[in-house]
């Protein structure tokens, strides 16, 4: 069904009843069950919003949350696209995740400019304070520093221009400025690689470790999860790894969750795939440390990061084209409903068409005249 509603094109999108989605089971056990909102949010694509308000309690931006996004040039600040998403978690009764306010591949200006060690640290400190404190209250987990670890044996540090400027020590300022922007909000580090056990693994807990020693404020570390769906490290691994992170006093959130298959998928290995979703959320699940699981995408037909990253993968998420689940969604409902008392753990009924239902935000075509014309707030408040 489609129809037009202020030059808005809405189509219906398929969903279960409301009380069998992903979405209520994660309610139901106070768990954060998410999924990262790429371009196709902001590009008036009804179904891709429906299926995010209707499966999962929080929403993560894939980019626009990120320096360069925000803050494209210095002191010019676009917030549109993030305070829509943010105006969209609210009418939807869902949370958002922050993502991520120091990054050295998405710095933009910093990068290309000039400035001493001094003048970064001030940039950083206003960005920091200007995001966070716009948020204040509405953002509950912020990933503070995104992938500051080397994945040199010989190193701690990943070698970049944020590192060779600042010095390593910029990482505990940034930790104390988002604090202080906001006492109550969840401050992570996040990083790839380090989920099981092993050389990154190690090196990230000896970082935080020494961030907690120094009484920098830190909460959490995210493992995001980004792997072949034949090449995971064991669940016993990543349950190890969790539990010792916990006896630093530290949570744990699985971040960027997706594991690609070369398309198209056989039966065989999208069997596999749901096995990796469910055993990663249920060793999620079983430490109480563990409370958030995001899944990096919303359907294959736009996680677009993998084929351009991985050429020749993708079908990476628990949702297929034209937003069908897949096996892997199975997995993760089976896992979720195994904890709630009075739900049947047979395989999720049949999906039905539903209404389209609020959800809507500006199109590319609207961002990006609001870029051309260098405005910094929308006219007339968020659309929704």
């Amino acid at each position: 069904m489609r129809r037009i509603l202020g030059g808005i094109l809405i189509a219906s999108v398929v969903c279960l009843d409301a009380k069998e989605t992903l979405k209520v089971l994660a309610n139901q056990q106070d768990f954060t069950l998410g999924a990262a909102a790429g371009l196709t949010f902001f590009a008036v694509n009804q179904p891709y919003k429906d299926l995010l308000r209707q499966e999962y309690n929080t929403v993560v931006s894939e980019y626009q949350m990120k320096f360069g996004q925000l803050q494209p040039e210095r002191g010019a600040y676009r917030w549109i696209a993030s305070d829509s998403l943010v105006a969209f978690a609210e009418h939807n009764g869902m949370k958002v995740r922050g993502h991520c306010l120091v990054w050295h591949k998405e710095a933009s200006f910093l990068a290309t400019g000039t400035f001493t060690r001094e003048e970064m640290l001030a940039i950083l400190k206003e960005h920091i304070h200007e995001v966070v404190g716009r948020y204040r209250g509405k953002i509950p987990q912020w990933d503070v520093v995104n992938e500051a670890i080397s994945n040199n044996p010989d190193s701690l540090y990943r070698d970049t221009f944020l590192f060779r400027t600042m010095g390593i020590d910029y990482i505990d300022s940034c930790f104390r400025w988002a604090r202080e922007a906001d006492p109550d909000v969840q401050l992570y580090y996040n990083e790839y690689w380090n989920e099981g056990l092993g050389p990154k693994s190690d090196k990230t807990f000896e970082f935080v470790k020494g961030l907690k020693e120094r009484g920098v404020p830190i909460d959490g570390v995210g493992l995001q999860c980004h792997f072949r769906y034949d090449s995971l490290p064991s669940f016993a691994d990543m349950d190890t790894n969790i539990k010792r992170l916990a006896g630093l006093g530290l949570q744990v959130a699985f971040t960027e969750v997706d594991y690609r298959i070369r398309p198209p998928a056989t039966d065989s290995q999208l069997a596999i795939q749901k096995k990796d979703y469910q055993g990663t959320l249920e060793v999620c699940l079983a430490n109480p440390n563990c409370r958030t699981f995001i899944i990096w995408g919303v359907a294959d037909d736009y996680s677009s990061w993998i084929p351009s990253s991985y050429p020749g993968w993708g079908e990476a998420l628990p949702f297929g084209k034209n937003f069908q689940p897949k096996p892997a969604y199975d997995g993760l409902w089976e896992s979720l409903a195994a904890r709630v008392p009075g739900v049947s753990i047979g395989k999720p009924p049949a999906r039905k068409p539903a209404p389209a239902g609020h959800g809507y935000a500006p199109g590319l075509l609207y961002l990006g005249l609001w870029d051309l014309l260098g405005r910094r707030e929308p006219v007339g408040g968020i659309i929704r």
